[in-house]
């Protein structure tokens, strides 16, 4: 287990700290009800390097809180393959939901438009099957200008709100494929060197060949 993970494991597991706060009383608790009121009295704690709290009633729903807004994630345990000890292990993965804004209470996410928001989850969704002109024309926009729109949307120059969304997305998802390749580049080892013992030498040939393209080769 990596270190994120036995401390996502600890907070879940925690006996349950159902209380009645104060008034105006802060909360600084890792494991509490994500109710309106008790949201607004949350307050980040300057020391961690990443401030999540869980909700104690709705298993697999977190929060990470920021100084000026919190940003409410799903997550879950999947086992992943650990290229360097070359074994599978049990890992979190988070998935973003939204931003929520102390102010209000509401749903935002600052200057992105619907299109691109679109653009977003296809892109996050279809990681490592569609290309980024794909995602732009399937979020909208028009084929002619697809490519040079894809490029846009993911330069942080330019739109540093949609490329920060896709990142944040992505955490979850680029991990998934990544254990999907390693999946499927094992497999084709194996057969390899299965047909190689069998004196099937063209069909080892033709898994390395596939390798090769699988990896760019």
């Amino acid at each position: 287990m990596t270190e994120e993970t036995n401390k996502v494991v600890a907070a879940v597991a925690a006996p349950k700290t159902s209380r009645t706060y104060k008034q105006r009383e802060a909360i600084y608790e890792t494991k509490f009800s994500f109710t309106d009121k008790n949201m607004v009295r949350v307050k980040h704690r300057k020391k961690l390097s990443h401030d999540r709290r869980y909700d104690e009633k709705i298993k697999g729903l977190a929060i990470e809180v920021y100084p000026k807004h919190i940003t409410f994630f799903v997550f879950k345990n999947i086992n992943m393959y650990n290229k360097k000890k070359n074994t599978w292990a049990p890992n979190v993965v988070y998935k973003k939901m939204f931003v929520w804004s102390k102010n209000t209470g509401k749903k935002y996410l600052t200057k992105i438009t619907p299109k691109q928001q679109k653009f977003i989850d296809i892109y996050v969704s279809g990681y490592g099957e569609l290309t980024a002109k794909e995602c732009a024309i399937r979020a909208g926009y028009e084929e002619g200008s697809a490519h040079s729109r894809a490029n846009e949307l993911l330069d942080f120059r330019k739109y540093p709100e949609v490329t920060k969304a896709i990142e944040e997305g992505l955490v979850g998802h680029k991990e998934i494929w990544l254990v999907d390749k390693e999946r499927h580049l094992a497999n084709l080892t194996r057969i390899g060197n299965e047909a190689r013992a069998k004196g099937m030498y063209g069909v080892a040939g033709k898994t390395e060949e596939i390798k090769g393209r699988d990896q760019g080769v």
